[in-house]
Order: C-alpha cells, then structure tokens, then sequence
C-alpha cells in the first residue's frame, strides 16, 4: 500500500495505474477495429452470397 502522505510516490503510483489503464484501452481499441473489418468483410461476403441462394444456386 503506497502511503498517501508522500505526494511523489502517490503521483508516481497513479501514473503506473494510468499508463496500465492506456495500454489496456489501446489493446481493446485495435481489437474492435480488427473486429469491425471482419463484420464488413463478412458483410460483404453475405451480400455475395445471398443473390446465389435467391436464384437457387444448389452450391
């Protein structure tokens, strides 16, 4: 537990936790964004799709 009656290693603790936090919240931002080109690509590959299935395509 950091003594909260030193300012410096009260600082020094919040800036590890802020810096935790941001490398965190950046892991979680690329993994949407991977996550939103998959449901476009998916999308896309959907929309391909379903004019075979509407013209009775037995693929």
């Amino acid at each position: 537990m950091i003594d909260s009656r030193d300012p410096e290693l009260l600082v020094a603790q919040l800036q590890r936790e802020c810096d935790e936090v941001t490398q965190t919240n950046d892991q979680l931002a690329l993994e949407l964004m991977q996550l939103q080109q998959h449901r476009i690509a998916l999308k896309i590959l959907l929309e391909r799709l379903m004019p075979l299935e509407a013209a009775g395509c037995p693929c």
